[in-house]
C-alpha cells in the first residue's frame, strides 16, 4: 500500500505546515500509519523527501521495535534534476525543504542515482 505524500499532506496532516518541526511530525505520523499497514501484513511504501538522518532513524527504529523492516531507498539528484524532472510543485523553494539541506544517508538499503542513471536504464 502506497502512503502518498499529496494525499497525507492534503488529509492526515492538513492542519501542519512545511516547517522543519511540521515535517517532522508529518513523518512521524506516517511512521505510525506504516506500522499499522506493517502490523496489518501488507507492505506500506512511503515515498516522503525525508532530509535529515535523525528523523529517518526515528522512522527506521519505531518500525524496527514493532518487528517491522525499514528499507530506505535513497535517489541522490541534483537540485536541478528535482526541478526539471519533478516539476517546481514537487519541491517548491519556499516550503523549506530545498534550503533546509540534505543528509544523505550513511547506508541505505537502495540507492539510485539519477546523474547515472536515465529513467529508460
Amino acid at each position: 500500500m502506497q502512503l502518498d505524500p499529496k494525499a497525507v499532506f492534503q488529509g492526515l496532516c492538513s492542519d501542519l505546515g512545511s516547517t522543519r518541526l511540521a515535517r517532522a511530525e508529518t513523518l512521524r505520523r506516517v511512521t505510525e500509519v506504516a506500522k499499522h499497514i506493517a502490523d496489518a501484513g501488507l507492505v506500506a511504501i512511503a515515498s516522503f523527501v525525508t532530509p535529515l538522518r535523525a528523523e529517518r532513524a526515528a522512522a527506521r527504529e519505531a518500525l524496527h521495535a514493532s518487528q517491522n523492516r525499514f528499507f530506505e531507498v535513497y535517489v541522490a539528484a541534483a537540485k536541478a534534476t528535482l526541478f526539471a524532472r519533478g516539476g517546481a510543485d514537487d519541491c517548491a523553494p519556499e516550503d523549506g525543504r530545498i534550503e533546509d539541506g540534505y543528509e544523505q544517508p550513511a547506508a541505505p538499503e537502495l540507492m539510485l542515482d539519477t546523474e547515472q542513471y536515465s529513467v529508460e536504464d
